[in-house]
């Protein structure tokens, strides 16, 4: 299991300051999502979606203002099993970064759908199942 955030794309592109999220400033071990332009190589999105290993000490990047946690502690727990603050702050991120289908997950749902409607928004692709930190 995974601490899940999603962060924003930091660096110019150069071999000196290459594209990353912000949550490498922290020297966590992590797993990301960065689809970027097959010719340009920009990142495609100003944001990504990042895996921190549970366990992590993740206190800088939890006071980091700009980067957000998704309230998901378990993939198969449904969405009517989060706390109405929970619920809200998956909508509201949802809607931060312009992914609609979490707007239209059900109580039924679980947070494995919410994690895929939010890495699918980056790369049609997207597995939670396989998204771990390496």
């Amino acid at each position: 299991m995974a601490i899940y955030y999603v962060t924003p794309i930091i660096g110019t592109g150069t071999r000196a300051d290459p594209f990353r999220t912000k949550i490498d400033q922290y020297g966590i071990n992590h797993s990301t999502v960065i689809p970027t332009n097959s010719t340009t190589g920009q990142p495609l999105f100003t944001w990504a979606l990042t895996a921190v290993p549970t366990g992590a000490n993740t206190t800088q990047i939890d006071a980091d203002a700009t980067i957000d946690k998704l309230p998901i502690t378990n993939l198969d727990q449904t969405i009517g099993a989060l706390t109405n603050q929970q619920r809200n702050t998956l909508r509201s991120i949802g809607t931060k970064y312009g992914v609609t289908r979490i707007a239209g997950l059900t109580n039924t749902d679980t947070c494995r759908d919410a994690l895929n409607a939010m890495g699918q928004a980056l790369d049609p692709n997207f597995d939670a199942s396989t998204f771990d930190v390496i």
